[in-house]
């Protein structure tokens, strides 16, 4: 997306089931998404 300089405006909850690996909330009120292709991202 980033080299078609696109935009997404609206997000497919059955693409974001397929893409993610395991969600975790922490007691500091952090969220770990974890995707499948390894990349992570905290909240």
């Amino acid at each position: 997306m980033i080299e078609a300089n696109a935009v997404l405006l609206e997000w497919s909850d059955e693409l974001w089931l397929t893409l993610i690996d395991e969600c975790i909330a922490q007691e500091d009120k952090t969220i770990n998404f974890k995707f499948k292709n390894g990349y992570e991202i905290i909240k």
